[in-house]
């Protein structure tokens, strides 16, 4: 989530490197950079792809008059009575 907030806030990599990483980039610039980079890569990745499946698990669910959730996932009821 930090490398999400990071690159939604328009942070430098540097800054995300070495605060969330904690590798300076000063002393290791390729590597700070790979680093940011790709875990950005991944990072963006899980949030697409969990909200694929969250969709995809929400459209099978059915929400009863009473407000509760009858779906065939668990973890779907799980999420969506869980507070925010």
């Amino acid at each position: 989530m930090r490398m999400l907030e990071a690159d939604a806030e328009g942070a430098d990599w540097h800054e995300g490197a070495r605060i969330v990483l904690h590798i300076d980039p000063e002393r290791e610039p390729d590597r700070a950079r790979l680093a940011f980079e790709s875990h950005l890569a991944r990072a963006k990745w899980v949030a697409l792809a969990s909200l694929r499946l969250a969709s995809r698990n929400l459209s099978a669910a059915r929400i009863r008059q009473d407000g509760r959730v009858d779906s065939p996932n668990s973890e779907v009821r799980r999420v969506l009575t869980q507070p925010v």
